[in-house]
């Protein structure tokens, strides 16, 4: 599989956060976004979860057009502001993802892995 970002633009107002980011990676492949804060690494996830919409750009999957990766990959996105997430039950956040996601969403294979992977209580 290879992912392709193409020339992602992004302003909140006057303020151009991302100014035409352009890569690509294959399967098997690591990438790693590297910036000080506010230079708009969450906003182009954001855009390529579909989180938020990007201004101009493009994703691909296998040379196929993508309005979001969510559309044709299982991924998603949690803000790094932990405070949100401090009191949440799994089942509370596996409720959420279901709602966001809108498509087949198995519910308690996700319960058990959050439980397990963030060590979380019922």
């Amino acid at each position: 599989m290879k992912l392709e970002v193409k020339n992602i633009k992004k302003t909140f107002g006057e303020t151009e956060v991302l100014h035409g980011i352009s890569f690509s990676i294959s399967s098997g492949k690591a990438l790693g976004l590297l910036g000080r804060n506010g230079a708009g690494k969450s906003t182009l996830i954001k855009c390529m979860c579909g989180v938020i919409d990007a201004d101009e750009g493009q994703l691909e999957v296998d040379d196929q057009v993508v309005k979001k990766l969510d559309d044709v990959l299982v991924l998603g996105f949690m803000n790094q502001d932990q405070n949100v997430y401090n009191e949440i039950k799994i089942r509370d956040l596996t409720n959420f993802v279901k709602d966001v996601m809108k498509k087949k969403f198995d519910q308690e294979v996700y319960y058990y892995y959050f439980k397990d992977v963030f060590q979380l209580d019922e």
